[in-house]
């Protein structure tokens, strides 16, 4: 009974696993670290759909769908390419989940970061807590998130968004797989 759960828990609230020794071998909504974009969507979507990015170097683009009725679990997704491939290659992919009631958040990221350990029991987890986030100078909004640091480099991530009014963004959580070479990248950007 138990086995069941844990393999509903991860089928409704994260990715789907062939193995688990392979960030690759993960999916959000069908979509793999390594696939290319184009597999998914027109590159005339890609296009129409990439955000605005206030990074130092444009190394890596950012398709953002929003909206997404047709998939099971997530309503926005955020993809990861580098600008230049004209594959599409992905890098990067995060699922969104909206909140109405932000006191589910915890209680379905604490779900989705069990199974994650069991799936990954000798990878390094780090839980940050609760914490300000940092795009929110009056202090208000915060962040909750667990980094699965994989040995490839790679990581999971598993995060819940609570921002203040002010900030008029939607609370939510957040699953993301992302490459070492995507992570490198982004922390030079800060």
């Amino acid at each position: 009974m138990k086995k069941l759960l844990g393999i509903m828990v991860l089928g409704l609230f994260l990715i789907t696993p062939s193995q688990a020794d392979d960030i690759r071998d993960f999916q959000i909504e069908g979509i793999s670290i390594g696939d290319s974009l184009l597999d998914y969507f027109s590159e005339e979507e890609i296009k129409k759909n990439l955000v605005d990015q206030n990074y130092k170097d444009n190394k890596f683009s950012i398709f953002e769908y929003k909206g997404l009725n047709s998939y099971e679990t997530y309503e926005n997704l955020q993809i990861g390419f580098k600008t230049k491939d004209k594959k599409y290659r992905i890098y990067y992919v995060d699922g969104v989940i909206l909140l109405d009631d932000f006191k589910e958040c915890y209680k379905k990221k604490d779900k989705i970061v069990n199974e994650i350990s069991t799936l990954f029991e000798n990878e390094t987890k780090d839980d940050q807590g609760i914490r300000t986030h940092p795009q929110d100078p009056s202090g208000k909004s915060k962040i909750s998130v667990v980094y699965f640091d994989l040995d490839s480099g790679n990581f999971i991530d598993v995060a819940c968004y609570d921002w203040s009014e002010e900030i008029g963004f939607l609370d939510h959580l957040r699953v993301g797989l992302a490459t070492k070479e995507w992570n490198d990248w982004v922390n030079k950007q800060y």
